[in-house]
């Protein structure tokens, strides 16, 4: 699976601005891929980085038991001039892939085989403690899941 773009379209883009990450995301809402997901509770922005990591982190622990897709991916980047550089001189070269997240989207939605419920919130909890915004567990019920694991387990 491609996490970044394989081409930009412009050599530079505009910054992506913070004052839109206030508002809650409607569109991205509903899981359509999977029973699992991740939903974001806060806004903020991922790094191709970010998705690297867990993508392995994912796939070290599905072990072919499921499978998973990533709602958002980076799409646009961000510039940075080289450090020890005066001010002045336009605007910098290319630094790295972004992907700005509103909060109440889904990124990633997991569809798992033969795992227990205890497995299956275990590799949820630690994808959740990768991402660089607050996170969520979802069900295909509209359930949030519990934060205490065992507590959840012990009542179903």
């Amino acid at each position: 699976m491609k996490i970044i773009p394989t081409n930009k379209k412009f050599n530079k883009v505009f910054k992506v601005k913070r004052k839109h990450f206030n508002r809650i995301e409607y569109r991205t809402c509903q899981l359509k891929f999977g029973n699992y997901g991740i939903k974001a509770l806060t806004s903020g922005i991922a790094t191709a980085k970010h998705f690297t990591g867990l993508q392995l982190l994912i796939r070290r622990n599905l072990k072919r038991r499921g499978s998973f897709v990533f709602r958002k991916l980076p799409y646009t980047f961000n510039t940075r001039k080289p450090s020890e550089v005066r001010m002045g001189k336009g605007k910098g070269s290319f630094n790295e892939w972004v992907c700005p997240i509103k909060a109440g989207q889904i990124l990633i939605e997991f569809n798992f085989n033969n795992m227990s419920e205890l497995e299956k919130l275990l590799i949820l909890r630690k994808c959740i403690k990768r991402l660089p915004v607050k996170a969520q567990i979802i069900n295909l019920n509209h359930k949030l899941i519990v934060k205490n694991t065992k507590q959840y387990i012990l009542n179903n």
